[in-house]
């Protein structure tokens, strides 16, 4: 039924498999949210265990299923395509956790920066709208990650953490980017607009730009080094700090202001310490695109 898939035009082949992708997406994501709304009126839906399952569920049908089913019918190869049969190297883990360490600074101007974008007058009414949807989710991640004993911190660090970087980097590194890399479409073209279709996804307009930084990053990882398991890994250490930092300052181990405002200067100061680790991390994209990059496999 769909070797038209493996045969024929490249370009029609191409244009049929991103579509077919997407639709299947929007396919699960429209079953994940019918699943939300029938587990909200089971007992117990507003507590954490239960909102980490829906999460789990959503993620898995909305992002894993439609990549690894669409790789399949392609190929019967899903985990060659995917990108799941590359191990990491220990070069490559050193390389992320070196990057993700540097950028703090840049990335937490960055958030702010985004965060503080105001509308033109007339557009005041859609600013409005923007932030209150925004602040809505934020108040509903913030008492999602307080409060937690170690042993919740830890499921939070598997769902939000590791199965979110699973399901989100399967389908949108490992399928999308996957698909244009074979194409092959120019792959600078490929990852940035991979990067925005992934912050556009998350439908939050104050985190928009960093977000979009965050997914390229994660694309040229996986370009760098032709493994899926590499950008996984990536994701899964930014969200898991997000859930360890909010434990930590609990617990008095942390001051998380302090933390969130590394990089962010005082009003009316130049932002020295973001300037110097947006060009160290710009120095490290260019000798870990040299160090990582490798022939497709």
């Amino acid at each position: 039924m769909f070797t038209f898939l493996r045969m024929g035009n490249t370009a029609l082949k191409f244009n049929a498999k991103i579509l077919m992708v997407i639709f299947a997406m929007f396919l699960g994501l429209c079953i994940a949210s019918a699943i939300a709304v029938v587990t909200a009126r089971v007992p117990g839906a507003g507590s954490k265990g239960m909102v980490l399952v829906v999460q789990v569920l959503q993620n898995g049908i909305a992002f894993f299923l439609p990549a690894v089913l669409c790789a399949w019918l392609f190929t019967r190869r899903p985990w060659h395509d995917l990108r799941y049969d590359v191990a990491p190297t220990w070069t490559a883990v050193a390389v992320v956790v070196v990057m993700y360490v540097v950028s703090i600074p840049a990335m937490n101007y960055l958030v702010d920066w985004n965060a503080h974008i105001s509308f033109p007058a007339g557009m005041s009414g859609v600013e409005h709208t923007l932030r209150h949807y925004e602040d809505v989710a934020q108040q509903a991640t913030t008492g999602l990650l307080k409060g937690n004993s170690l042993p919740m911190m830890l499921a939070m660090v598997m769902v939000v953490g590791v199965i979110t970087a699973i399901g989100e980097e399967t389908f949108f590194r490992g399928s999308l980017l996957g698909l244009c890399i074979d194409r092959p479409i120019n792959r600078h073209v490929a990852v940035i607009g991979i990067g925005v279709l992934f912050s556009a996804f998350h439908m939050q307009f104050f985190g928009f730009v960093p977000r979009m930084v965050l997914g390229m990053w994660l694309g040229y990882l996986m370009v760098w080094t032709r493994s899926l398991w590499v950008p996984i890994m990536a994701h899964a250490l930014n969200n898991s700090m997000v859930v360890i930092a909010y434990y930590l300052a609990e617990h008095g181990l942390l001051q998380l202001e302090v933390f969130n405002k590394l990089g962010v200067p005082a009003a009316g100061h130049f932002p020295v310490l973001a300037l110097c680790s947006a060009l160290a991390v710009a120095a490290l994209c260019v000798w870990a695109g040299r160090l990582l990059d490798r022939q497709p496999v």
